[in-house]
């Protein structure tokens, strides 16, 4: 039942009224249409299921509740409604024998509660403004709360922002330091023995001069190797590292990888497992085999002179793994999570005069570029594990 009230020149207050008597609830609407101070548009409904669902389904300001209620009495009256519609004023209506319930309705969010037997124009008015500002005000409390939680939050987010790009450019430079130092060191060997051969006051026999040039062959190589290196991760960084994977059985890989294994690992006692039972993989064999030989790199520097390194494969789920095992000191807990990133690795190797380090970071993206994954494993024994997967081919090796 919608009742319009006059019109003031003021925008007028919505109120739902909730109440059964209909004695008690015309006197309450005429009381607030003579208000000489506020204007009023009540919709009077008589059970809370009503309330309830025109409450959810209209706006209003301010809510006039009555505890007794054909469906609902006491205090659940309220925690009913006040639960369903929470962002609405709530006043309590009340007889005197009901006080110390409109009390608990205070103490549990009602803005006012109202004793009938007293209740005049002035009081109903006073009472309905203030719920209704006292809740304005609450909302603009908590509107502002969470624009300053929000602004705290856009800080906090700009902070590690700044922070992440001052880590990454401390990285950068660091990086960028460690390759200028990669590079000088075999270009100043390379200058010093090349300026040694063409001196006119000296003559070397040629044993000698043979051996100056295996050693300029060999930091060549270092060259070599580190420019490749480079070039590999600023392709997988871009995404354009050709990855040419067809159907290949792991023994063919290993066999790509042999001489170069025999190399990496001369000062220690390699052991491969027997593959030759396992399915094909679905891989690029030069690529897989550079991962291989990285990974046994890796393992040879950590570990001491005549332990062993080992290589074995089993399959799991749709898939191969392959583990490369060492006897050394092991990859500490707090540096797993950074033992396949270019530039920390890079610090930690150069530190200890093995390179830039940027092996594991190549084998990282050559493995996700098949499909799979690496990590670093627990091993049950001394030293470190590093396992990689790749996806079993569908098709047989041709």
């Amino acid at each position: 039942m919608n009742s319009t009230l006059p019109n003031r020149q003021v925008k007028p207050i919505h109120v739902l009224l909730v109440e059964d008597n209909i004695v008690e609830a015309r006197l309450l609407q005429e009381m607030l249409r003579d208000s000489k101070v506020s204007t009023f548009e009540v919709t009077r409904v008589e059970r809370l299921a009503e309330a309830v669902e025109t409450a959810k389904n209209d706006r209003f300001d301010v809510i006039l509740l009555d505890l007794s209620l054909p469906d609902a009495s006491g205090i659940e009256t309220f925690r009913r409604l006040h639960h369903a519609v929470d962002r609405t004023p709530i006043v309590v209506l009340t007889g005197l024998e009901d006080e110390t319930i409109a009390l608990t309705a205070l103490q549990e969010g009602a803005q006012d509660y109202l004793t009938k037997q007293f209740a005049d124009i002035h009081v109903i008015d006073r009472a309905v403004r203030y719920a209704v500002q006292r809740k304005q005000a609450e909302a603009e409390r908590l509107e502002l709360i969470r624009a300053q939680d929000e602004q705290a939050r856009e800080l906090l987010v700009e902070q590690a922002a700044r922070r992440e790009a001052e880590k990454a450019n401390e990285l950068k430079m660091r990086f960028l330091a460690m390759i200028s130092h990669e590079l000088r060191t075999p270009l100043s060997s390379i200058k010093g023995f090349v300026s040694t051969l063409l001196a006119d006051d000296v003559e070397w026999d040629l044993e000698t001069q043979q051996n100056f040039l295996r050693i300029i062959e060999q930091e060549a190589d270092k060259l070599t190797e580190l420019v490749e290196q480079l070039l590999d991760l600023a392709r997988l960084e871009a995404g354009t590292l050709r990855i040419e994977a067809e159907a290949h059985s792991l023994e063919k890989i290993f066999e790509l990888a042999a001489p170069q294994l025999v190399v990496v690992t001369s000062e220690h006692k390699l052991e491969i497992a027997p593959v030759s039972q396992l399915p094909a993989v679905l891989a690029d064999p030069l690529r897989i085999a550079q991962v291989l030989v990285n990974l046994v790199n890796n393992a040879a520097q950590s570990a001491p002179a005549g332990t062993v390194i080992t290589i074995e494969a089993h399959a799991r789920a749709g898939q191969i793994q392959i583990d490369v095992r060492d006897e050394g000191r092991g990859i500490p807990e707090d540096l797993r999570p950074f033992v396949f990133e270019a530039f920390r690795q890079g610090q930690d190797n150069v530190s200890k005069g093995k390179g830039m380090g940027l092996g594991l970071a190549i084998c990282k993206g050559i493995v996700e570029a098949h499909g799979g994954s690496i990590w670093v494993g627990e091993n049950e024994g001394p030293g470190a594990v590093i396992s990689f997967t790749l996806p079993v081919a569908v098709e047989e090796p041709a």
